[in-house]
């Protein structure tokens, strides 16, 4: 009879635990809602106001981001990215651990799907992320070579403005779909150019520096986003770096090796 007694408190505290498991999981969000979760923090926090489809209202703010828009075709966007008015690029969530890699052909097939209700900044779309809220990955279709790069957060709407500042006028002015930014607003456009824009002076420079600075020009003309300049010895004044229309780099190496990354 004893033994029976214990049986059972044992039984009803198990159905309990299982009982809580059960509420536990089904009160836990999945590891997509966990991204969009993240996902919705990190774009607050860069100053992005978030709306649901059917609550849009672009003039909010200077960027929104619409949840789950509706494209052509029946598929969805989980971000479309909205600044000053005009849709500018899209957001794709996924789950963390997932790999972004190979998801930008995704994205880049929702920048061609907008819906022709929306007013737009370009067609495509120029901006394309993939993030899970932990890491996100960003390509930049206005780059001579677009290639996608990993990020610690989203840009600000005021970033991608920028960006877009070439299009026939002022940024927020209203310029037409199809136009394109100036080299003077982009500055893989102007690395793209180095070579031609940049005349340093070589009056002060050792012929080792002239050619570590041209190699390094010729690097960042070639899209290639690490460089390593290896300085022989000794310590070396006034070694300059620039680019046409940015101000001057300068910096004194005191160290056999300087990364550029």
């Amino acid at each position: 009879m004893h033994l029976a007694t214990h049986w059972q408190k044992f039984a009803k505290a198990a159905s309990h635990a299982a009982r809580f498991l059960v509420i536990s999981a089904l009160s836990m969000p999945s590891p997509e809602e966990l991204a969009r979760q993240n996902i919705d923090a990190l774009l607050k926090q860069c100053g992005w106001i978030i709306q649901k489809r059917s609550e849009i209202n672009l003039s909010a703010g200077r960027g929104i981001a619409i949840t789950e828009g509706l494209l052509k075709g029946g598929d969805e966007a989980d971000y479309l990215l909205f600044v000053d008015g005009k849709a500018t690029g899209t957001i794709e969530a996924k789950p963390e651990g997932f790999t972004l890699t190979g998801v930008e052909e995704q994205s880049g097939k929702y920048g061609k799907g907008l819906l022709d209700i929306y007013p737009k900044w370009l067609e495509p779309l120029p901006f394309a992320y993939e993030s899970t809220g932990i890491e996100t990955q960003f390509t930049n279709q206005l780059d001579p070579i677009p290639k996608s790069r990993n990020l610690f957060a989203f840009h600000r709407p005021e970033t991608l403005l920028e960006y877009l500042c070439g299009l026939g006028s002022a940024p927020g002015s209203g310029a037409a779909v199809g136009g394109s930014p100036t080299a003077s607003c982009n500055l893989n456009q102007r690395l793209a150019n180095l070579l031609q824009a940049d005349q340093i002076s070589t009056t002060n420079l050792w012929s080792a520096q002239i050619e570590a600075i041209r190699n390094l020009e010729k690097s960042l003309a070639a899209n290639k986003r690490r460089a390593l300049i290896q300085m022989a010895t000794g310590r070396i004044p006034n070694a300059e770096v620039r680019t046409s229309n940015a101000p001057r780099v300068t910096s004194t190496f005191e160290t056999r090796t300087s990364n550029f990354v």
